[in-house]
């Protein structure tokens, strides 16, 4: 299955479907939800850190606004170009609300 590109339409629960082994009606099976895709708008303002290899790096704040979705993963990218995964255990979020009156998840 992919989606591309991914549309407001496919926004929805796809299922799965089997069937027991050696049945010949083929009415008799099971659904199973698989995937749900919901809708989200997330606003991320791209940023550079500049940093030696092997040094330390003191906390850095990254804003974004989420509605309707939620952090599971920083990702980043070094000068070799290669994605990286940050660990769960580096990385926490925060919610809080900004000058202005909104509410931001973080």
């Amino acid at each position: 299955m992919t989606f591309n590109p991914l549309r407001p339409t496919d926004v929805a629960t796809y299922y799965a479907r089997f069937k027991q082994t050696g049945a010949k009606d083929d009415k008799n099976f099971t659904l199973i939800p698989f995937l749900t895709v919901n809708p989200g708008d997330t606003r991320l303002e791209p940023q550079t850190i500049e940093m030696v290899a092997g040094s330390r790096l003191n906390t850095t704040t990254i804003y974004f606004t989420c509605r309707g979705c939620k952090v599971r993963g920083i990702m980043w990218r070094s000068f070799d170009n290669k994605p990286r995964n940050v660990d769960n255990e580096r990385w926490r979020s925060r919610r809080f609300t900004d000058e202005k009156g909104f509410e931001l998840s973080i």
